[in-house]
């Protein structure tokens, strides 16, 4: 999932798509404010120097009317994984702190196709208990997998989506070991969980 924060008031959806190492981001929100909703894209370069970008948000009023506003948006990726884009964004003389939590690409993707066929064509030299076992295997097999995708996702990036969703100041969540060190936040969340299994065996 991919998320889009400013001062912790989060997007109500955000798409991703990546075109010759740029990034751009097509959001939607509702404001709690003087307007009813708006929208906008932010392009930004796969590069971890400082970015300075600008662009327009459109909202839409309840009264049916629009107004573009310019946006600046100064910030940068946090590492090469691009998962977490920090900085600060300006609007109407204001400024906003700024947070986009994201995921790239899965890391598998299952073919539909296969899976529903497995799924779907029960054998009929075995029991009907048997057939919805072997499909309930499968399901779970399946959840399985996707949890497995979110094993990449670095421990900065969970940690920091802890904080956005409960609202806790930046900084108050840390994941630890076993042994109840604080694990690098570069480091994988696959590798937390292994830890945590081999000390738990």
């Amino acid at each position: 999932m991919n998320e889009i924060y400013w001062d912790e008031y989060p997007s109500s959806s955000v798409s991703l798509t990546i075109q010759n190492d740029v990034l751009v981001l097509l959001f939607e929100g509702k404001s709690s404010e003087y307007r009813d909703f708006f929208s906008g894209k932010i392009t930004l370069g796969l590069h971890l120097e400082e970015q300075n970008v600008v662009g327009t948000l459109l909202y839409c009023n309840k009264d049916g009317s629009k107004k573009e506003v310019t946006y600046k948006l100064i910030g940068a990726f946090e590492d090469d994984s691009w998962e977490f884009f920090t900085g600060t964004w300006e609007e109407n003389g204001e400024n906003y702190q700024f947070d986009a939590l994201l995921e790239l690409v899965e890391k598998f993707t299952p073919n539909v196709e296969i899976i529903e066929e497995f799924d779907n064509v029960e054998d009929s030299s075995k029991p009907r208990s048997a057939n919805v076992q072997a499909k309930n295997i499968s399901e779970r097999y399946g959840a399985m997998r996707q949890r497995a995708t979110r094993s990449d996702a670095r421990v900065r990036k969970i940690q920091r989506s802890i904080e956005l969703y409960y609202g806790l100041p930046q900084g108050s969540v840390r994941l630890v070991n076993p042994d109840k060190t604080l694990i690098h936040p570069s480091a994988k969340i696959g590798t937390l969980r292994d830890r945590w299994i081999t000390e738990e065996t």
